[in-house]
């Protein structure tokens, strides 16, 4: 069987044009939200254009909200916005449930804002094979400009680089976090421009799963009895990454 393509095709020379060989950007081109980091194949995604009602609720008792916003959008129109409380320690947070998918390196990718009430940032997948329950966590700790991750023993450990990361809801981040669950190690955490290689981290992996679902969360705490408040937008999961 022959392969290429002719001389008239996709690879021959052009003097104006570029020839797009990747049709993932050519999806970024047309406004896909899937471009911050292309690799793996899309589960999920979602731009907030339709409402915040696809996501679960996190509260410290009734106190916080979360609001579909037209305020700080990453890109379109809409993200949702994240307030705690006015305790101490309030958290206020967002989960996305799905059933199980088949295990394989799984990717969780998030645009997010913090303020300067924000103590920490949290990102997890949980996932419960019928069997075994997976917990990967990354969080990041804005006063010590940190990264943890937490280990096979449920506890926190840093990383390095510490990174600075902007803050106010006209100041986006993004991340992307990727966890093989097929050999219960994270794979690697990428925050804008940096790189973590978890590579060689177990995540916390126990006994007792009991039906099959995974969910993916993110959170904020607050650093006083005040406020604090996140814009996020285009949540995107992936599976077999490479």
């Amino acid at each position: 069987m022959v392969h290429g393509g002719p001389d008239f095709g996709l690879y021959t020379p052009k003097t104006t044009v570029i020839s797009i060989e990747d049709l993932g950007e050519l999806a970024a081109r047309l406004g896909s939200i899937v471009n911050f980091d292309r690799k793996g194949d899309v589960l999920w995604f979602d731009d907030f254009e339709e409402g915040i009602d696809k996501w679960v609720k996190v509260l410290t008792g009734d106190r916080g909200s979360v609001e579909w916003s037209a305020a700080y959008p990453y890109t379109k129109g809409f993200s949702a916005l994240l307030t705690t409380g006015t305790t101490d320690e309030d958290l206020i947070g967002i989960t996305r449930y799905f059933a199980a998918p088949v295990l394989s390196k799984i990717g969780f990718e998030i645009t997010f804002t913090i303020d300067e009430n924000v103590l920490e940032a949290s990102f997890i997948i949980y996932l419960d094979d019928g069997t075994n329950i997976h917990m990967a966590r990354i969080f990041y700790v804005q006063a010590s400009k940190t990264w943890q991750y937490y280990d096979s023993e449920g506890d926190p450990q840093d990383l390095s680089p510490t990174i600075y990361l902007a803050r106010g809801g006209h100041r986006p981040n993004t991340l992307k976090l990727v966890v093989d669950f097929t050999t219960g190690y994270y794979s690697h955490l990428k925050v804008n421009d940096t790189t973590f290689d978890l590579s060689t981290y177990q995540y916390r992996k126990t006994t007792g799963g009991s039906y099959k679902h995974c969910y993916f969360y993110f959170k904020i705490q607050n650093n006083a009895a005040v406020e604090a408040t996140s814009y996020i937008d285009n949540a995107v999961v992936t599976q077999n990454e490479p």
